[in-house]
């Protein structure tokens, strides 16, 4: 939709294509050759956008799936790795340098004498507070053509664009590596589903779907973007100096403003304008500032091994809170649904709107954890969830013989229970009016019970009555590879405060239930 609103796609009608429909190519997608062509085009929205996707793309899986920067894609949150290199990068411009200091002091001094000299505050302070605000456009502009310089080029063709991304967003990776357990060099590239246009005379050859290489590279050595200006240092430093003169200037503001009685017109026009860069800087110049110096700080050789540790197990324990999720879904179609099924269409249609009502009164995070559940569902991202997708999900959940065949007779009566217009499918509000009600804070003590004494026992393959660390990382890898056993030993030492070898059911309850309710 993004390529065809901003006129590098058209649709056209075909009978014969997928959907009815051709995706016809209007214009070539590129980043631009020259700076001036750059600047136009970051702009545009959709570069931008496909701009972060190359990146994400690069650091998951590399430029020619040769791997990327991190282990387990599938357990990788790279919005959440830029979150906290963000935080660093914040953190680093309040920390100032002493050479910045020195060099403030040095250049305040001259600026005072000439205030005390000619009296004409106002003007100096709308000269320097505008002075600062053009260096910090120029430090903008300069970090956005690093930035571009070192972006991974993608196909000129936006649909192989739409080839190379799709499939490969966080959910998509997980729920592909829990239905197939294909290796990871595979997640790199998935085909387009049925749900997608046809795609004309789209070439639809490897070679072409991936990524190029970048304009120039970022140099460990001088710490420079090829032939660049400055240096990330430089940058930094520079940052931090804009940063000391704009509380420099807004003290030196409220300052005269408090002081003065009596003042002309043409005083108070220099005071609003010295103002009124206060507000530029801080909701157009700095956010731009940030989000470059962040994205060159933190891709290709840059990148933070630490938050990239930190971000996987974060990752891992989302994936716990999942299983968690699903383990509520199970309970409530053991305690609920099983005991009473109801085939009756009012009350299928009661349980829907009784779920809906639920949803709405959900919080935020936790009607984002259902449209996270729905996406993780929907392998075939069409809006629609089969039985067949949904009972990979649960066997592992059953356990023992014939588990396939319960767990298909465990989604069909989940299904059945909202299913209002007897389709035998589940869309988004089916799904979310579902979640509602077994994730509802009436079941949550039936859930720990069935931690206990349902779940736990399958999980516990040796059958002693304790729950290791092996036997743990074991059941989830069932569903998802990439999970050790000291990782499990990890997020168990950060809920308890100690060590535990082994859990018992309990402890294991208690721990889930914790995971899920950080969820929430």
């Amino acid at each position: 939709s993004q390529f065809v609103n901003y006129g590098f796609l058209m649709r056209e009608p075909d009978c014969n294509a997928p959907r009815e429909m051709d995706l016809v190519l209007k214009q070539p997608f590129t980043y631009g050759s020259t700076w001036w062509e750059r600047f136009e085009k970051r702009l545009c929205p959709v570069h931008a956008l496909v701009k972060w996707r190359a990146f994400r793309h690069e650091f998951l899986f590399g430029r020619d799936n040769e791997g990327g920067r991190v282990p387990s894609p599938h357990l990788f949150n790279f919005n959440d790795y830029l979150k906290f290199c963000l935080g660093h990068t914040v953190l680093g411009l309040v920390q100032v340098s002493s050479r910045v200091w020195i060099l403030s002091v040095l250049l305040t001094c001259p600026i005072i004498f000439v205030s005390m000299v000619y009296g004409k505050v106002q003007m100096l302070q709308c000269v320097f507070a505008w002075t600062i605000c053009a260096a910090a456009f120029v430090i903008s502009m300069l970090l956005a053509e690093d930035t571009d310089l070192i972006t991974p080029t993608v196909p000129e063709d936006p649909r192989q664009v739409l080839i190379l991304f799709d499939g490969t967003s966080s959910m998509a990776i997980m729920t592909r590596r829990q239905l197939r357990q294909e290796p990871s060099s595979d997640d790199a590239i998935a085909p387009l589903s049925c749900r997608c246009p046809g795609l004309g005379d789209c070439k639809l050859d490897k070679k072409l779907i991936k990524l190029g290489a970048s304009q120039s590279m970022f140099s460990s050595k001088t710490r420079k973007v090829g032939n660049s200006l400055m240096s990330l240092m430089a940058y930094k430093e520079c940052l931090g100096l804009v940063g000391m003169w704009q509380a420099i200037l807004i003290t030196s503001l409220i300052v005269s403003g408090l002081s003065m009685e009596k003042r002309t017109w043409w005083e108070l026009a220099f005071n609003f304008f010295a103002w009124a860069e206060w507000p530029v800087m801080m909701h157009w110049v700095v956010p731009r500032i940030i989000h470059q110096l962040t994205m060159l700080d933190s891709v290709d050789c840059r990148a933070n091994k630490d938050v990239i540790r930190r971000v996987t197990l974060d990752s891992k324990e989302r994936l716990l809170g999942y299983q968690t999720c699903l383990v509520q879904v199970a309970s409530f179609a053991h305690r609920v649904i099983g005991p009473s099924l109801c085939v009756r269409q009012e009350d299928k249609k009661r349980s829907f709107k009784t779920g809906l009502l639920l949803c709405e009164e959900a919080t935020l995070k936790q009607r984002h954890e259902f449209a996270q559940v729905f996406a993780a569902w929907d392998f075939n991202n069409n809006g629609i969830v089969d039985p067949d997708e949904l009972v990979a999900h649960f066997v592992p959940l059953v356990g023992g013989e014939n588990a396939h065949e319960r767990a298909m007779e465990m989604v069909n009566d989940l299904i059945d229970y909202v299913d209002h217009d007897d389709t035998g499918k589940l869309d988004f509000d089916k799904c979310r009016a579902l979640l509602a009600l077994a994730m509802s804070s009436q079941h949550q003590h039936n859930v720990k019970e069935d931690l206990r004494n349902v779940f736990f026992p399958i999980i516990d393959y040796d059958g002693n009555g304790f729950l290791s660390m092996d036997e743990f990382t074991g059941w989830l890898r069932n569903m998802c590879d990439g999970v050790e056993a000291e990782d499990i030993a990890n997020l168990v030492f950060k809920y308890f405060g100690t060590g535990k070898p082994v859990l018992s059911p309990e402890d294991f309850a208690d721990f889930m239930m914790h995971i899920a309710n950080g969820l929430h």
